[in-house]
C-alpha cells in the first residue's frame, strides 16, 4: 500500500551565494549614499552656504536654552530704594553667540505698595544636600542698597522696565 503522505520533511536553505550577493548590494548602496552626502556637502560649502562660522553658530544655538516668552519672576541687585519703588540692576541673557556678549544688565523700576509681600531666605548656613532654606517674613525696612532680591509680578515682565511687583524676596548669602 502506498502512502501519499511524505515520511520526511526536508527544507532547503538558500545557497550562501544568495546572501553574499545581497550583502554586497547593500554595501554598494551604502557607499553610494555616503558619496552623495559628501558631494552635496562639498557643493554647499563651495557655494558658501555652509561655512565653519555659520556651522559653529548653529551648533551653539542648538545647545543654548531657549528664552521663555513669558517671564513673571526675575532677580537683581537693589541700586535705589524709594517710598513706593525700587530700582534694581538685573542681568538678562541675550541671543548673542559671543560668550562675552551673552548677558547684559538692565535697570528695572519695581513699583511697590502696601499689598506687596516681603520675604527673605538665608543661604549662609545652606548645606549641600539641596535643601532650600525656608522663607521668612520680612519688610521693606530690611532692604538695603546692594542686596540681592528675587521679585515676582502678575504680568509678563519680559519686555518691561517698569512694573508692579507682588512679591519681593531678599536673598541672604
Amino acid at each position: 500500500m502506498l502512502n501519499n503522505y511524505p515520511t520526511e520533511q526536508t527544507t532547503k536553505l538558500p545557497e550562501k551565494s544568495y546572501f553574499n550577493k545581497v550583502l554586497i548590494l547593500l554595501i554598494i548602496i551604502i557607499f553610494v549614499l555616503f558619496c552623495f552626502i559628501v558631494y552635496a556637502a562639498y557643493l554647499l560649502n563651495k557655494k558658501g552656504l555652509i561655512t565653519s562660522e555659520s556651522f559653529a553658530k548653529r551648533a551653539v544655538a542648538a545647545y543654548l536654552p531657549k528664552e521663555p516668552n513669558i517671564i513673571y519672576r526675575r532677580s537683581g541687585t537693589i541700586t535705589e530704594i524709594r517710598a513706593n519703588s525700587l530700582k534694581v540692576q538685573s542681568v538678562i541673557r541675550t541671543t548673542s553667540y559671543d560668550p562675552t556678549q551673552a548677558y547684559t544688565t538692565q535697570i528695572l523700576t519695581l513699583s511697590i505698595d502696601a499689598s506687596t509681600v516681603y520675604t527673605k531666605r538665608d543661604f549662609r548656613d545652606f548645606n549641600q544636600n539641596l535643601i532650600i532654606p525656608p522663607s521668612q517674613a520680612s519688610s521693606l525696612a530690611e532692604l538695603r542698597v546692594g542686596d540681592t532680591i528675587q521679585f515676582r509680578s502678575n504680568v509678563n515682565i519680559k519686555n518691561l522696565t517698569a512694573f508692579y511687583v507682588t512679591n519681593v524676596e531678599k536673598i541672604i548669602r
